[in-house]
């Protein structure tokens, strides 16, 4: 479990879901494998009930076979847990809402940063597709920025954005004004803020930070998630 959860901590989002896509492939593989090991147990122990007097020898022979299945099931079952638990799909699920600055952050886009933030469309949930002919005509930035939408809609996303997805912004990013919290949270290994989930400001206290400060630290994720976490 050390080495996936690793993999999950050191954001190698790409990594870890050609594996996650390894390890379904493989569940499904183990699991039509014990789905007719199953049909064939229960075909088997359908014999038990017929007469053994014409076929005693194959009645062993197939006896011997169901005790093999039985144990090949059991170890299926215990294999179809174990990969069960590598990764959790919670833990990689898309959590938080892409605003248009990070999704149309390069230069070119920013013109379309600039009238989309005029007309008050934060997120790429308020973005419609007519949009950019609309806003924008036939300018050529808006055809190459359309094609980059559908493209996300359509589950082609890019590696930056899927982590962003995951795990929204970097705690430097939102916090980039404290950097005394900055060294705590680089110390216990918080780099986005998605891994200050289960974390207790209030143990900021042993650090020197008084009430006032926690609570305006607490407020700034407490603002961040609700804005931008998926429920």
């Amino acid at each position: 479990m050390g080495f996936f959860n690793k993999l999950f901590n050191n954001q190698n989002i790409k990594e870890l879901e050609q594996l996650n896509l390894s390890l379904i492939k493989k569940l499904s593989y183990l699991q039509k494998e014990l789905d007719e090991k199953n049909s064939l147990i229960d075909s088997i122990s359908s014999k038990k009930t017929e007469s053994k007097s014409d076929y005693s020898k194959q009645w062993q022979i197939m006896e011997k076979n169901l005790r093999n299945l039985q144990d090949e099931n059991r170890i299926l079952k215990e294999n179809l847990l174990k990969m069960d638990k590598i990764i959790p799909s919670e833990q990689w699920k898309y959590s938080f809402l892409v605003d248009v600055k990070t999704f149309f952050s390069a230069a070119k886009y920013t013109k379309l940063r600039v009238i989309f933030e005029e007309k008050n469309i934060i997120f790429l949930k308020d973005i419609q597709d007519s949009m950019f002919e609309e806003f924008f005509g036939n300018e050529r930035f808006a055809k190459d920025a359309h094609i980059r939408f559908s493209n996300y809609k359509k589950g082609k996303i890019d590696w930056d954005i899927k982590t962003y997805l995951i795990k929204g912004d970097k705690v430097s990013k939102i916090f980039s004004k404290h950097r005394k919290f900055l060294n705590i949270l680089s110390e216990n290994n918080i780099e986005f803020m998605i891994d200050l989930e289960n974390f207790d400001f209030q143990k900021l206290k042993k650090f020197g930070f008084n009430k006032k400060e926690i609570e305006y630290l607490n407020s700034i994720y407490e603002t961040y998630i609700s804005e931008r976490k998926i429920s």
